[in-house]
């Protein structure tokens, strides 16, 4: 009931509160690129439509599938052995602190996402945040995302899970790389500020 409820969370959330981001898979696909490239921003959009769709629609396909994973699992639990059971990690507690987790991940989420969501698309670029669950993290959005990702691997612990969660991280460190970049260029020192005080990823 809880994985069912925090999908349930994530749906609302990409429905009604999702939030703008210059390094989305849609921006960074349908986007052209820049009379005057500067920063990794610029020079993911100036990529041919071709490589756009390897490089950051596939990724994000592939994402969505292994987000998929406990879904399938909650409906069909005899499905597990197609994503390969890990057995040393079956124990009666790692259940619980996934159940943990996930409700973590998506409280997180949730928070920062309504709080961006009060202002304007403009205005979310244009002024950030500082403040509350931004105070102690830079991306409170995708910490989120990374808890509720790792409890389903405590809940559902299997190989394609666990094994997806570091091409996952790692796809989506270098988004967040891609868009810091961005908004020091557009926001000058305020952000740099923020950057130094502020760690990305909780104590990261």
């Amino acid at each position: 009931m809880v994985v069912l409820a925090a999908y349930a969370s994530l749906a609302l959330e990409l429905s009604v509160f999702a939030v703008p981001s210059e390094a989305s898979t849609r921006q960074l696909v349908a986007s052209s690129p820049s009379d005057e490239p500067d920063g990794d921003l610029d020079a993911a959009r100036g990529r041919s439509k071709i490589e756009k769709l390897l490089r950051f629609g596939l990724p994000t396909v592939l994402g969505v599938a292994l987000f998929l994973v406990p879904i399938v699992l909650v409906f069909l639990p005899e499905r597990i052995e197609y994503v390969w059971p890990i057995s040393a990690l079956q124990t009666t507690w790692l259940p619980w602190l996934g159940v943990g987790l996930i409700v973590a991940g998506r409280g997180l989420t949730l928070r920062a996402a309504m709080r961006l969501r009060r202002r304007s698309a403009q205005q979310v670029t244009r002024q950030l945040e500082f403040d509350g669950v931004f105070g102690f993290t830079r991306n409170p959005i995708l910490v989120g995302m990374y808890l509720f990702y790792l409890g389903n691997c405590c809940v559902f612990p299997c190989v394609v899970l666990v094994a997806g969660l570091p091409p996952y991280v790692l796809y989506m460190h270098a988004r967040v790389r891609m868009e810091e970049g961005y908004l020091a260029r557009e926001l000058g020192e305020p952000y740099e500020a923020y950057l130094r005080r502020v760690p990305r990823y909780l104590l990261f």
